[in-house]
């Protein structure tokens, strides 16, 4: 099983990031500095970079260098987001096309340690049969056991969870917020590369133990979002 090159210079970076070992507003280690440091090629390091501006973590100055971004102040909203579940109170008809499933040893964002066997699972999500999200997603197989790509092509992946795990002990956390679209995504959503999307970001958790990590990115053309606030609930 293969392992991404990019997600371990990506942990590692943003680790020292979280950690304050690289501060907010500092300079970081240059494409070649960190080629060095790692022992690798130049694509895997400007691949954890590239995950990192996205995040907001850092951000690129041209010849400059690229720089610690400041912390990104977070809302919080009391409300869990599912596309399918959206796209049928509009009256559309949500469907999924499977683009890749296999199984491979994930590290990603440390919440699967290196030794830790998961699926990885892109799909493309249509409303009306317009694509309007690209996904990708890591299932631990741990708390999942044999999961097969004909499953996923037979039912909804919540449906399995449902029938693997116990929900009544889960928890969850999602955070959404705008992003740039990339070459890939744009070429599966039918957009132009560096189209306004939102990258929606959750992990579900069974027992404290991470069930699931997925990155959705939806079409920033054909969205909007409202937050309904009360004075009373906290937020």
């Amino acid at each position: 099983m293969r392992k991404d090159k990019s997600n371990i210079i990506y942990k590692k970076i943003k680790k020292a990031i979280v950690s304050g070992e690289y501060e907010a507003g500092s300079l970081i280690p240059s494409e070649r500095e960190l080629m060095n440091i790692f022992d690798m090629s130049r694509t895997p390091i400007r691949k954890a970079l590239d995950k990192l501006v996205r995040e907001n973590l850092i951000v690129k100055k041209i010849g400059d260098g690229t720089y610690v971004n400041r912390p990104v102040l977070n809302q919080g909203i009391n409300k869990f987001y599912s596309f399918t579940e959206e796209m049928k109170k509009r009256g559309k008809v949500p469907t999924t096309q499977l683009i890749s499933f296999e199984e491979k040893e994930d590290d990603f964002l440390e919440d699967f340690s290196e030794e830790t066997s998961v699926y990885e699972v892109e799909r493309i999500k249509y409303a009306d049969d317009e694509p309007l999200m690209f996904s990708k997603t890591l299932i631990s197989k741990k708390l999942t056991g044999t999961l097969t790509k004909e499953e996923l092509q037979e039912k909804p992946l919540y449906d399995i969870f449902k029938e693997k795990v116990d929900f009544n002990l889960l928890e969850a956390e999602q955070t959404m917020k705008p992003c740039l679209i990339t070459k890939e995504e744009a070429e599966y959503l039918n957009v132009n590369e560096g189209s306004l999307g939102m990258l929606v970001e959750r992990r579900l958790f069974i027992n404290k133990e991470l069930l699931e990590y997925s990155c959705g990115i939806i079409r920033g053309d054909r969205f909007e979002f409202t937050i309904k606030y009360n004075q009373n609930q906290e937020v």
